[in-house]
């Protein structure tokens, strides 16, 4: 697989509740346009709320299971991971909770985005799990 010479992957690691979803807002509304990938539709509601705060509702579609509402011309989207639209170009992608990528129901879906969500710069936010034995 190659990437074209603008696109970056950045993981943005850390324990919980340290600001990594924060972030990964904050390095989305710094660029002209958007997409932010979340795991459960009320935390995409929240951070949809949040968003509009900062650039209006028409610069925002909030994509999930069950609600879909776009704009004439969105900047941003907010998303489920499952929901997200796959063939819209944005210059960030952000993919919350990546380790969601290793679940046997959900896995795929998160694989296949961090794989083929299209932004130029892509960042991932995880948070590491201990090992169990």
């Amino acid at each position: 697989m190659t990437f074209a010479p603008y696109q970056s992957v950045k993981a943005i690691l850390g324990p919980t509740n340290t600001g990594k979803t924060y972030f990964a807002i904050e390095r989305m509304l710094a660029h002209p346009s958007g997409m932010i990938g979340l795991p459960l539709r009320l935390l995409a509601r929240e951070v949809y709320t949040r968003v509009v705060e900062r650039v209006g509702a028409q610069a925002v579609a909030p994509v999930t299971g069950e609600e879909q509402i776009v704009p004439a011309r969105p900047r941003y989207w907010v998303c489920t991971v499952e929901a997200m639209p796959m063939d819209i170009h944005v210059d960030c992608v952000a993919i919350d909770e990546i380790q969601t990528a290793i679940d046997f129901d959900r896995g795929h879906v998160f694989t296949d985005r961090i794989l083929n969500a299209r932004g130029s710069q892509k960042p991932c936010c995880w948070v590491p799990r201990p090992w169990r034995r």
